[in-house]
């Protein structure tokens, strides 16, 4: 069963609204006006977005190239990737996929033909509302995926990396190197946002898994 939606105010801090969803593990809460209305909603990728905004800047977090004295803040893909891909096969079904997100505590899984190759994503959302329609749990899982896999180079910009995953409203994009076929790894907003913390108080509570 799914909780009661959570509500923050229009004048509260951001800093306030990310400690309320790190505390119910959420990532989104809906924002209420005075009058008692919803008015809006806020995500949690549009955090992210606003913290990139003012902290790309700061110095805290820019890294000091070695050995030249200067700060560079072109930081790769590959350097803040979770370089690990659980996977199953198109043919698995639902049942399977559920019983692997949740032995691995994941949000979504890579899906994968009788090749090897990463042919879509499934994810919680997309088996919550399989289940909402009435989809046998033995529907295999290329029935419901999402394809094609969104991916990112492993030697692209970190900053054009979330900003593609911002205008897309995903929380994560499987890594390649060399070809769009080698996946090599998984990037996510939490990545990013870890990586990219510095010791302010808007940065160290920004950290919620996703």
């Amino acid at each position: 069963m799914v909780g009661p939606p959570l509500f923050c105010l229009p004048e509260e801090t951001l800093d306030a609204a990310l400690d309320t969803m790190r505390r119910h593990r959420v990532h989104r809460l809906y924002v209420r006006g005075e009058d008692g209305r919803t008015v809006g909603v806020l995500a949690y990728p549009d955090i992210v977005g606003i913290l990139y905004r003012y902290c790309i800047n700061c110095r805290r977090s820019l890294r000091l190239k070695e050995g030249s004295g200067t700060l560079e803040d072109n930081f790769r893909v590959r350097e803040v990737m979770t370089p690990e891909i659980h996977a199953s096969r198109e043919d698995d079904s639902l049942q399977q996929v559920m019983e692997t997100l949740a032995a691995n505590r994941l949000g979504a899984v890579l899906i994968r033909d009788r090749e090897g190759a990463g042919v879509g994503v499934v994810s919680k959302t997309d088996l919550i509302l399989a289940y909402k329609h009435g989809v046998p749990a033995e529907t295999p899982a290329q029935s419901v995926m999402n394809s094609p896999v969104q991916a990112v180079d492993a030697a692209g910009d970190l900053v054009d990396a979330l900003k593609t995953m911002i205008f897309a409203d995903v929380h994560r994009l499987f890594v390649y190197q060399d070809a769009p076929r080698n996946l090599v790894g998984i990037l996510s907003l939490s990545d990013v946002a870890r990586f990219r913390s510095g010791t302010c108080r808007a940065c160290l509570v920004s950290r919620i898994k996703i």
